[in-house]
């Protein structure tokens, strides 16, 4: 059985020292094996107890105890939760953790790191050496004491440790909780003046960046090939870029898709620095015994759904849903674990492509209105389109009827079919226009030595053209044309369009200069081999 203790004056000890408890201890986070010790983080039963935050460290040959940490020594709280994810750990065998809500050691300036002060709301570096867990660095957040009161733990996300990075921070992590706000933290210094804590500041000026706008994190980051991914209780699945050791401000894309409590901790299978496909697990059904759903996405734009669980009617259903569960990737398969059974998933490769879907008519300009028909070639399809611009899903539009644009729109449909796997997107943009078209001339107005035959023409689909040849501005009352214009002499045409629904174009003017005998000037607009030119 597991057992310990450590120095401390919290109220489930003796006043000198507190006993670990496995009446109130929960392991949370995954297990740790490094340097031939494996260590165990805790924190509790729901926020049942008194409850610790823990980590345990033992010989992995022989099970002997080589230490032990507890992040609230003189008070209460502070588990290591990290929502599903493990204690992560650095090249230089040091630990990092965030705790959760608890006691913090409140003293101007910050404690020193040590076994004997409390870490509420912080991210802890640990060191692991000869198997013996002890704090070497810390950083609390500005606002530790109202994440505190308000139970927005920092600690309810895991920390990431991303590829050695350009710039003068080569050595980062990134964590975000409750708050929804996402920090980034020099490793190897954790906080620039080693304040540790920032007192009676509105931000956090000490660590690299905080970025905020991603939900509360029950979950950790994701990362791969400078992109960190992120999806937060009741937000979207976001994609920021990494650079230089600075996360963008916000997302460069983010999916149609949201998920309730807790969103999801998100893995990424690739081809190196290509195809890379970002999985995600929607868990929110769990309080109701409902299906888990397995997503994934194309990771250079998570607006781009490549796949749902949920929309291959019924065929590839999991089972319950598992709060905290964490897609594996591996051999070209999907692993996840629901209630009472692991979900696998891999490619069928004779499973038919839904057709996609067909938009009539097609894209392109129209005056007034256009009314768009969608269908698919496969039998029974059911369609879902936005109009919005986003990605469609089956939470979209579902089409039953023509769509009618009275305005610039671009439309996005995807088809499924029972029995086969979701379309390919299907995009078409229509450019409504409110005024017509203004009239083309061919030839283009110039000089000519000889008498021209002027074609009128104009973009705008049933156009009526009105023409004037005598130098006044013509109206709806002038000459309709209908036929090419004979040009003997110099003359200025001028025109105006007219479509129903539509106003008036502007009126367009062109002078044809006739010089018989003379040397027409080249016009390059038209070409060399234009009749007339010399």
């Amino acid at each position: 059985m597991l057992s310990g203790s450590v120095p401390g004056t919290a109220p489930d000890g003796n006043g000198t020292s507190v006993p670990f408890n496995v009446q109130w201890a929960n392991q949370r986070p995954g297990l740790l094996l490094q340097g031939g010790y494996v260590f165990i983080g805790f924190a509790s039963h729901g926020d049942n107890g008194p409850w610790h935050g823990w980590i345990l460290g033992y010989n992995a040959t022989t099970l002997q105890q080589t230490g032990i940490w507890n992040t609230s020594p003189n008070g209460k709280g502070n588990g290591i939760w990290g929502a599903g994810s493990g204690i992560a750990v650095d090249s230089g065998g040091n630990a990092y953790v965030s705790t959760g809500n608890g006691d913090d050691t409140v003293t101007i300036p910050a404690p020193r790191p040590s076994k004997t002060i409390d870490y509420g709301d912080s991210i802890v570096r640990v060191s692991l050496a000869n198997g013996n867990p002890t704090p070497t660095d810390y950083f609390t957040p500005y606002n530790q004491a109202s994440l505190d009161a308000s139970d927005a733990d920092l600690g309810s996300g895991g920390v990431l440790i991303p590829p050695d990075q350009t710039g003068p921070y080569p050595h980062i992590l990134i964590e975000a909780g409750k708050s929804g706000e996402i920090y980034v933290v020099n490793r190897d210094q954790m906080t620039s003046d080693g304040s540790h804590y920032c007192n009676g500041c509105s931000s956090d000026p000490e660590i690299i960046q905080s970025v905020g706008g991603i939900g509360d994190l029950w979950s950790m980051p994701t990362y791969w090939n400078g992109n960190v991914y992120t999806w937060g209780n009741g937000d979207h699945l976001k994609a920021f870029t990494l650079s230089a050791g600075r996360l963008s401000t916000s997302p460069t894309s983010q999916s149609a898709e949201s998920s309730g409590f807790p969103g999801s901790t998100a893995a990424v299978s690739s081809n190196g620095t290509t195809n890379g496909i970002v999985w995600a697990v929607e868990s929110d059904a769990h309080t109701s015994n409902g299906p888990a759903i397995l997503r994934a996405y194309n990771a250079n734009n998570v607006s781009t759904l490549l796949y749902g669980s949920n929309l291959t009617s019924g065929r590839d259903q999991l089972g319950p849903a598992v709060k905290f569960v964490v897609p594996v990737v591996t051999n070209g398969k999907v692993y996840v674990g629901a209630q009472m059974e692991v979900d696998v998933f891999g490619l069928l490769g004779s499973e038919p492509q839904t057709a996609a879907p067909v938009m009539n008519p097609p894209a392109g300009s129209y005056s007034g209105s256009v009314s768009v028909t969608m269908s698919s070639p496969t039998p029974n399809a059911t369609i879902y389109y936005t109009t919005d611009g986003s990605a469609p899903s089956t939470a979209s539009n579902l089409y039953s009827a023509a769509v009618t644009l009275t305005v610039t729109t671009t439309v996005n449909a995807i088809a499924i079919a029972n029995g086969s796997i979701q379309s390919t997107e299907s995009t078409a943009a229509y450019v409504i226009a409110s005024q017509t078209a203004l009239p083309n001339f061919s030839p283009a107005a110039g000089t000519y030595v000889s008498a021209q035959s002027v074609t009128l023409t104009d973009d705008t689909s049933g156009a009526v053209i009105y023409y004037t040849t005598n130098n006044t501005t013509p109206t709806h009352s002038s000459a309709i044309y209908s036929s090419p214009i004979a040009v003997s002499s110099t003359t200025t045409i001028q025109a105006i369009a007219s479509s129903t629904g539509l106003s008036y174009s502007p009126v367009v003017s062109g002078t044809f200069t006739i010089a018989a005998n003379g040397t027409t000037p080249i016009n390059f607009g038209l070409g060399f081999s234009d009749p007339g030119c010399i």
